[in-house]
């Protein structure tokens, strides 16, 4: 099962930025999920049509998006990657990142490395790979539970325990993404 990206570390919450994007700041007053899935959708459909990579029996899914200090998180489906994603819902607690800096986010399970993006429909994303490509789900809802699990175990060490019955007292070092999935599935 590959799992792309840096492994968890103890560095600070937010790793230096570059300079903020300029202009106006897209906020995401209402669940972004519905806008996510249309607009990764279309990404499927101009520029991934019928490369090798992709894996046929997934779409594009939005998988619980909910508050998140302020801002939305939750798991994208595609059918070549999945992904955890934070969208801005306010100003505050938000860095301002230029395309393809890097913030270090911690969570209860450890810290994590987002990539920043802009988009014209979305604005600023901040992207972690958690699959690329994810050519091992073998259907949409084995990659459903994936998501929501890694959801889970992301932000709340009580539900990874709960999840890993074979979790023997608290976790003392930071795990790479393969070993947390793995936990989150035991």
């Amino acid at each position: 099962m590959p799992a792309i990206g840096n492994s968890p570390s103890a560095s600070p919450a937010i790793a230096p930025a570059a300079p903020a994007v300029s202009g106006a700041l897209h906020l995401h007053r209402d669940n972004p999920s519905t806008l996510l899935e249309a607009v990764f959708r279309d990404v499927e459909e101009q520029r991934m049509t019928d490369l090798p990579f992709l894996n046929p029996r997934l779409r594009v899914e939005a998988v619980d998006f909910a508050d998140w200090q302020g801002h939305w998180l939750g798991v994208l489906i595609t059918p070549w990657a999945m992904n955890l994603l934070l969208l801005p819902a306010s100003e505050q607690g938000w860095p301002r990142l230029t395309q393809g800096a890097i913030r270090r986010v911690a969570f209860a399970a450890g810290n994590y490395d987002f990539v920043a993006s802009v988009d014209a429909r979305l604005g600023e994303l901040h992207t972690c790979s958690l699959f690329s490509p994810v050519l091992e789900f073998a259907d949409q809802d084995s990659a459903r539970q994936t998501a929501r699990a890694a959801r889970i175990a992301l932000t709340t060490l009580d539900d990874l325990a709960a999840v890993d019955t074979h979790a023997a007292g608290e976790i003392s070092a930071p795990l790479s993404r393969r070993d947390f999935l793995r936990r989150a599935w035991r």
